[in-house]
């Protein structure tokens, strides 16, 4: 999962959440990255010192700012070894094994620095357990400042997808006001460069809301955005934008109802 946003403080944080399923620990590697951050943006408007947590829960599992210091430093060899190393010693990374269950990492800039940053989850492992569910939680803006969540299908077996865009419905102790009203959700196939779907309110064609509402994970409000597809292996990008230039914290959900027939 990849998520491209533009990173401020307090609620302005981007929030990575992940759901690992099955019954055994999976191995990830989670990266927040601000000057190596590609597609034309200009050096000045991405963060420039990342710094990631990782919660489950309430309870803080990890913490890093630079990827090259580490309180394991064999996790720095890991990184190399494995070419997921980020590309600027200022980025971040963490590199941890975990438990069936519900995380999230959180990106922020040190010292309060503000920018454009992209926080990613990587599966290190082959086989199950899964990666069920991802989300992310961010501030919406215009332009490069949309929220972007990309994700890959690996294996030889599409699944069927539901991705969300929310934003009334965030919850978090967020107030009303900061959230967007109106968020739209595209989906671009990156194989192709094309855009294959979109949506604004999820529940304006019948057929296809009685279908949302039939895997448990409906957005809470009519507002929201959804598309719910079956996707072939490959690359893609979900970006969250709001109805009219309209901005505000929102969440981009990509959730696997091959695995994940609940809402995260």
């Amino acid at each position: 999962d990849v998520c491209s946003s533009d990173l401020g403080t307090r609620n302005n944080i981007t929030i990575g959440g992940f759901i690992i399923a099955g019954n055994s620990e999976k191995c990830v590697v989670i990266r927040g990255r601000g000057l190596s951050v590609g597609g034309g943006l200009d050096e000045e408007v991405k963060v420039s010192d990342p710094s990631l947590t990782l919660k489950a829960g309430s309870t803080t599992l990890a913490v890093n700012d630079n990827w090259q210091t580490q309180d394991n430093p064999n996790h720095v060899s890991f990184l190399i070894q494995t070419s997921l190393a980020p590309g600027n010693t200022n980025d971040a990374a963490i590199y941890t094994c975990l438990n069936p269950g519900n995380y999230t990492a959180l990106l922020r800039g040190v010292g309060g620095a503000t920018g454009i940053g992209i926080v990613e989850i990587i599966d290190v492992d082959t086989g199950l357990p899964l990666l069920g569910s991802l989300s992310t939680r961010a501030p919406v803006g215009t332009r490069n400042d949309r929220v972007i969540g990309g994700f890959i299908i690996s294996g030889d077996q599409g699944r069927e997808i539901l991705l969300r865009g929310r934003g009334k419905s965030v919850g978090g102790g967020i107030d009303e006001e900061d959230k967007i009203a109106d968020p739209y959700l595209r989906l671009k196939n990156q194989n192709t460069g094309t855009f294959i779907a979109e949506n604004d309110n999820w529940g304006d064609d019948p057929t296809e809301k009685a279908a949302i509402e039939a895997t448990g994970a409906a957005p809470g409000d009519l507002n929201d955005s959804a598309i719910r597809m079956y996707l072939e292996p490959g690359n893609y990008t979900a970006i969250l934008s709001g109805v009219g230039g309209t901005t505000g914290i929102g969440i981009v959900e990509i959730i696997d109802l091959s695995q994940n027939r609940t809402s995260n």
